[in-house]
C-alpha cells in the first residue's frame, strides 16, 4: 500500500479490505477526483472515511450516496415494512422509469410522468427513515471483536527511550533519544513504537538527518548497525558522519527492502576516538519515500 505510494485509490481499497474482514460493512465511495469509502458503525449508522463527509458529492457504480445513506435508514425498519419500496421499485423497472439514485444530475427535469413510480418510491424510502429516526440498530457489533488487536497493541508496557551498555562494551542509542537538527524539525516524526517492548521510533522523510553523541574510554573500532525497516522496494543508504571534532569520518550503511519487517542493517566498522565527544549525523542519502529507525547498535570490534 505505502510502496505503491499512498494514493487514494489503494488507500480505499485496503480500507474496505479491512473492515471486511472485522465483518463490517463497507460502500465504496467515489468523489469528484478522489477515492473514499464508508463504512457502517455500531450506532447504525454510515460514515466517509478517508474523504469529505458529504453524501450529495459521493457516488459508488452509478448511485448516489445521498440514496444510498437514506436506504441504510430506511432499513431500519425491517425488512417487512421495506419491502414497500422493493415494490414500487420493481413497477418503476417495468414502467423503464430512470431510478432516482441514478447520477443522472438531469434527473429531476423529467417529466413526472416518467418518473412517477421512482418518485413514490423515493417518499416512501423517506417516511421510513424519518420514522426509524432515534431506533438503535438492530444488529449489534461488539466492540470487542473490532478492538482486540487495537487494544492489546496499546496495553503494551511501553518504555521510555534511553540508552542501555552492557558489560561487554554493547551500546543501544534509541532513535528517539537522538537530536533533530533545526532544517529537519518537518521531515522527522517520532511516534510510538507497537513491537515488543513499545518505546518511541523515528521515521525520516527526504533529506531529514538526526544525530547522536558516543563517548568512549578508549580508542577502538565498533560495528555499527541499525535496526530500521522500509515499505518500499527502492534501495536505500543512510550515510553516517562521525565528528570527534578534530576529524570527520563519513560511513554508508545499505537499508534492505524488508518488506514492512523490522529488520537489522549489516554492521560496518566505524572508529570511535576517546576522551571525545563523537557526534554521529545520519541521514539519508537519496530522495526515497522514507526510512523508519528503532536503535543504533554499537558493538567492539
Amino acid at each position: 500500500l505505502i510502496s505503491g505510494g499512498g494514493m487514494c485509490g489503494p488507500r480505499a481499497w485496503f480500507g474496505r479490505f479491512v473492515c471486511k474482514s472485522f465483518g463490517i460493512p463497507t460502500w465504496g465511495v467515489r468523489q469528484p477526483g478522489h477515492a473514499a469509502m464508508s463504512h457502517w458503525t455500531p450506532s447504525g449508522e454510515w460514515t466517509i472515511c478517508l474523504g469529505g463527509p458529504n453524501w450529495m458529492k459521493s457516488f459508488w457504480d452509478g448511485r448516489n450516496g445521498v440514496d444510498f445513506e437514506l436506504e441504510t435508514r430506511a432499513r431500519k425498519c425491517g425488512q417487512e415494512e421495506y419491502e414497500r419500496v422493493l415494490w414500487l421499485d420493481c413497477i418503476a423497472a417495468i414502467q423503464q422509469e430512470t431510478e432516482c439514485r441514478s447520477q443522472s444530475p438531469h434527473y429531476d427535469t423529467r417529466n413526472i410522468e416518467e418518473r412517477f413510480w421512482s418518485e413514490l418510491s423515493l417518499l416512501q424510502k423517506r417516511a421510513l427513515a424519518a420514522s426509524s429516526q432515534g431506533r438503535a440498530a438492530r444488529r449489534l457489533l461488539h466492540q470487542d471483536q473490532v478492538t482486540t488487536l487495537v487494544d492489546l497493541l496499546k496495553r503494551r508496557e511501553r518504555r521510555e527511550a534511553r540508552r542501555s551498555c552492557d558489560n561487554d562494551g554493547k551500546m543501544i542509542i534509541p532513535a528517539a533519544t537522538c537530536a533533530i537538527p533545526r532544517e529537519s524539525f518537518r521531515k522527522v516524526l517520532v511516534m510510538d513504537s507497537f513491537i515488543s517492548g513499545g518505546g518511541k521510533q523515528v521515521h525520516l522523510r527526504d533529506d531529514a538527518s538526526i544525530s547522536f553523541d558516543v563517548s568512549v574510554p578508549c580508542t577502538t573500532s565498533y560495528w555499527l548497525s541499525v535496526w530500521v525497516v522500509i515499505v518500499h522496494a527502492q534501495v536505500t543508504h543512510l550515510r553516517v558522519m562521525v565528528d570527534d571534532g578534530y576529524a570527520k569520518k563519513d560511513y554508508e550503511i545499505r537499508v534492505p527492502y524488508s518488506s514492512g519487517e523490522w529488520v537489522e542493517t549489516e554492521p560496518i566498522q566505524v572508529e570511535i576516538c576517546s576522551s571525545v565527544t563523537n557526534t554521529f549525523h545520519v541521514s539519508k542519502m537519496e530522495p526515497s519515500l522514507g526510512v523508519t529507525i528503532k536503535d543504533f547498535v554499537l558493538v567492539p570490534v
